[in-house]
């Protein structure tokens, strides 16, 4: 009788596997891009447009005026800051041509205007101005950003 050969050969394993493990890495890979997409989608935030223009720049004095804009309806309030001093805190939503006043040595004139005296350091471009816009659902958004 003939002796039957065993042949040790892995070569049939080693595709199988291998196929078996790119298609593992291939759903690994798809799972974390969905999830990632996904988390990224929920911190995605809506965006809104009213314009706040700085008009009538002098070197103690400006004015802020209120042009509107598309999303008028959603904005909530505002919030006007020179070097970090809150000015004007309005929590409504103002009407268009709505104007603010800054004069060094006063107080601001406006809707929502504190009674702080304004202090403006001499010669323009020398106080940091910031006007934030107020939305829905906590939404604070930067309006203007300049030096006055």
């Amino acid at each position: 009788m003939r002796q039957k050969e065993l042949v040790k050969n892995g070569e049939a394993v080693s595709p199988v596997i291998g196929t078996i493990l790119m298609v593992a890495i291939a759903i690994v890979i798809s799972t974390l891009v969905m999830v990632m997409s996904y988390g990224m989608a929920e911190k995605t935030r809506q965006s809104y447009i009213v314009t706040f223009q700085l008009v009538d720049q002098k070197a103690d004095d400006f004015t802020i005026l209120f042009y509107g804009g598309p999303d008028i309806e959603y904005l909530e309030g505002v919030k006007m800051m020179v070097d970090g001093v809150v000015y004007v805190e309005y929590n409504s939503t103002p009407n268009v041509g709505t104007q603010w006043y800054f004069k060094d040595g006063q107080t601001p004139t406006g809707p929502g205007a504190q009674s702080v005296t304004v202090s403006l350091s001499p010669g323009k471009n020398d106080d940091h101005l910031i006007v934030v816009g107020k939305f829905p659902n906590d939404i604070e958004t930067v309006l203007i950003d300049t030096y006055v």
